[in-house]
């Protein structure tokens, strides 16, 4: 085909018409557009709330509550507004646990196990929770870091709603879940500041205790079964607990995993005097320094009494 031969003093009409790549620009642009319309004006927030709300009031072992979810687009994010965990979630029903919010953040691909990782922070006063879950197919890992937990929280484990405990502690530790079974994971646990408030034990009152100390090292093996290395309670004035073993775990029912725990228990001849309920524990010739051997076994969730001996 032969091409027009353009005049000196002509402009080329090909210089009115788009090229490939303006093309592509324009076609960008137009989608960008329609992209900004439909969040605009398709309520993305209100039938996000609509779907996931019913789901998580529904969830029978463990409903969550709240009064609205928000998104935050930039960095994929959803925010749950005073949210409540139900005490399903920690065996008491008639118990609940209010937080000030709660986020789901998408933070970035995982390597080990291959597939995505969420951040998840809760916080309510003192509490501040990180767990970072990585899901991939038949395989999560749960990351607990940087976690501080306000020990009254702890209430909502129990059918008082009263936490045994008062005091900060901080969390440490990762998860490994196969098929929904834990295979292998550890747990850190330290306080410096545990204190125990007079409070009635079995009929007995027992004194306030600023135990300060806890400590909690555990570790679950390839086999299933949770190795205590360390647990320290107290720091033996006026009370101390040191104790290490095994918990077989049942993780069908783990209130019916066995404990398998020996240590020794340090005490003060004042604290023995205002603690009637101990003294009935002690053996007969109870040794004058304070000092026993401490034993506890049974199923985990109706441990018996501890078995005291002299050294």
């Amino acid at each position: 085909m032969k091409r027009k031969r353009v005049q000196y003093n002509e402009i080329n009409d090909d210089i009115y018409g788009p090229k490939d790549f303006n093309k592509i620009k324009i076609f960008i642009f137009c989608c960008i557009l329609f992209f900004i319309g439909f969040l605009v004006n398709f309520n993305i927030q209100d039938r996000l709330n609509a779907l996931i709300k019913p789901i998580f009031a529904n969830n029978q072992s463990c409903p969550i509550l709240y009064d609205k979810i928000e998104l935050e687009m930039f960095f994929p994010k959803m925010i749950f507004r005073n949210p409540v965990i139900m005490g399903q979630c920690f065996g008491q029903f008639n118990q609940k646990l209010p937080l000030k919010q709660l986020t789901i953040a998408f933070d970035g691909p995982s390597f080990i196990p291959p597939g995505i990782k969420l951040k998840v922070t809760a916080a309510e006063g003192k509490t501040l929770i990180h767990i970072l879950p990585s899901i991939s197919f038949g395989k999560k890992v749960i990351e607990i870091r940087d976690t501080k937990l306000d020990a009254q929280h702890l209430g909502v484990m129990f059918q008082d709603g009263k936490s045994p405990f008062q005091g900060m502690m901080v969390f440490d530790g990762v998860f490994h879940i196969e098929g929904n079974k834990l295979s292998e994971g550890k747990l850190d646990i330290e306080s410096k500041n545990l204190e125990m408030p007079e409070q009635n034990i079995k009929g007995f009152l027992a004194p306030h205790l600023k135990l300060r100390t806890l400590i909690l090292k555990a570790r679950v093996n390839k086999d299933s079964n949770l190795d205590i290395r360390e647990f320290r309670l107290g720091n033996g004035n006026p009370v101390g607990i040191n104790l290490k073993g095994r918990i077989f775990l049942n993780q069908d029912q783990f209130s019916a995993s066995q404990v398998n725990l020996e240590g020794t228990l340090q005490t003060t001849p004042s604290f023995l005097e205002a603690f009637a309920l101990l003294k009935l524990l002690l053996p007969p010739d109870p040794n004058p320094n304070g000092s026993f051997k401490m034993k506890l076994s049974g199923e985990l969730g109706s441990l018996g009494q501890p078995q005291l001996t002299n050294p």
